[in-house]
C-alpha cells in the first residue's frame, strides 16, 4: 500500500520498481471499465500520490474482449493513466522488461 495526499493507503496490483531508464510503474488490473466515473474512482488512487510529487508511470491494465468506453479511454489520457488490454500483455510486458 501506498499513501496519498489525502492520508488513504491505495494498493496497487503491481508496481515495478525503476530503471535508469524507467521510471517506477504501478499498475491496476480492472474489469471491463464502462464509463468516465469507474476511471475517475480508480484513477483517483495515481493523482493522489501524485499529489505528493511522486514520480511514476500509471497503468490500468483492464479486461480485453469487450467495448470499453471512450469516456473511460479519454478519462485515462486526461490524467496520463496509460490504459491496456489484457489481449495486448504481450505488448505491456515488453515495455516493462
Amino acid at each position: 500500500s501506498i499513501s496519498g495526499s489525502s492520508s488513504y493507503y491505495h494498493k496497487f496490483d503491481f508496481a515495478i520498481g525503476m530503471k535508469k531508464d524507467r521510471p517506477e510503474t504501478l499498475i491496476r488490473l480492472i474489469a471491463t471499465p464502462s464509463s468516465k466515473q469507474s476511471a475517475e474512482a480508480y484513477i483517483f488512487s495515481f493523482i493522489d500520490i501524485r499529489r505528493l510529487n511522486r514520480k511514476f508511470r500509471a497503468m490500468i491494465i483492464y479486461r480485453g474482449g469487450e467495448k470499453v468506453s471512450d469516456a473511460f479511454l479519454q478519462a485515462c489520457k486526461q490524467y496520463e493513466v496509460e490504459a491496456y488490454s489484457w489481449e495486448d500483455k504481450k505488448e505491456v510486458v515488453e515495455m516493462l522488461i
